[in-house]
This record gives C-alpha cells, structure tokens and sequence, in this order.
C-alpha cells in the first residue's frame, strides 16, 4: 500500500452512503456490546496512553446518564474482536465511529466523524507474529507513517512516527518510547524529537 493507492481508497470511503453500508455491515456482525466513560480498550498499542489520556471506568446502565458525550460503545464480533467504536461526542446523542477489520496481513482502521465524513483512513500492517510492523495512514489533515520496534522477547520499545502535510510536505519525525517497570507493566513513555522530549503519560502506582 502506498499513499497514492490510500489517498484513493480515502476518497472512495469518504460518502454518507459508503458510511451507511458499511455501518449496517459491521453493525450486523456484532453479538456484544460494552459501554465506558471514558476510552478503554487498547485497540492498537497504548493508543490512548500515547496521547495522555487514561483508561475509562465500566457503565452499566448507561441510560441512566445525563449525557452521551465521553460514553464509549465497543462493538465485538463472534470472535471477540472490536469491530465498531461508537464515541459520544459534544452533542446529545451524536457519536464518532470508528469500524475495524481484520486481516491475517493487516488491520484497517477508518474513523467518522458524527456527520458521515472520513477522518482518517489507516493500515496496521503485521509480521509473522502478528504484531504490528508499520502503520500508513491518511486523513483530512494529512498523512502518517509509523514503524514499531520490538526487543527479543517481542515487548515493543519505540514507534517512529512521520508526519505530512496534505501538501506531501514532511514534518519533524517523533518518537514515542516506552519504558515499563519490573513486573513488565508499563511505566511511561516519552515523546521525542531531534530537538526536544516529553514525558506524555506515567502510569499511576498503586
């Protein structure tokens, strides 16, 4: 997959009616659903920890709750896999989407917005141990590639990140590495350029 080949695959998704059918055809393959506030579930690894945020809490009687905003609905298939993400946003009853699909070479990611536009469209691609290698994706904003490294136990160490504009100029190069604690669990992780770095999320102690 190229950018040239992804930015047409963008354009061909990027209809309400494309949105509609694929919608009815993920929405047909789920046989459970969860609820959160809050993100929850790492559906790539530490996708929201990489941008800050912390895992959500279990809602049981969801209709209970004032507002749908931050309410996350998880989408599992019959082979337990995510398929939909529905997140609600700022207007009552109004939700992003998100649909996954699975391959034994890849994952394809593409995320809506409440009003039927494509976002983003991504390609997790796999190695023979079915981790993720490289990650190429495109959206209404620009374009991205990641490479993900892994030690010889296979515990992921560091995502190379590049970054484009929707101009094809290239950004800075940001790294993401990840530091864990004895037990194996992980502990932070530091976002980095050439010129600076940051701690973006350290795990809470118990």
């Amino acid at each position: 997959m190229t950018l040239e080949k992804l930015k047409r695959e963008y354009d061909k998704y990027n209809t309400p009616s494309m949105f509609d059918a694929l919608k009815e055809s993920i929405e047909a393959q789920i046989v459970e659903t969860e609820v959160y506030k809050g993100v929850y579930y790492e559906i790539f690894p530490y996708s929201f920890q990489r941008v800050g945020m912390r895992k959500g809490r279990p809602v049981k009687q969801f209709s209970r709750l004032k507002s749908s905003d931050d309410l996350y609905f998880y989408g599992f298939n019959e082979k337990k896999q995510i398929v939909e993400v529905r997140e609600g946003c700022e207007i009552e009853n109004q939700f992003d989407y998100q649909f996954i699909f699975y391959n034994d070479a890849y994952i394809k990611s593409l995320d809506y917005d409440n009003d039927k536009e494509l976002q983003n469209i991504s390609y997790y691609n796999l190695d023979k141990s079915h981790q993720i290698e490289t990650m190429l994706s495109i959206g209404c904003f620009g374009a991205g590639e990641e490479e993900y490294f892994y030690d010889n136990n296979g515990k992921l160490q560091k995502i190379k990140i590049r970054q484009f504009e929707l101009n094809g100029q290239e950004g800075c190069t940001l790294y993401h590495t990840f530091k864990y604690s004895q037990d194996g669990s992980l502990d932070s992780i530091i976002k980095s350029t050439s010129m600076y770095e940051e701690v973006v999320y350290t795990e809470k102690k118990k």
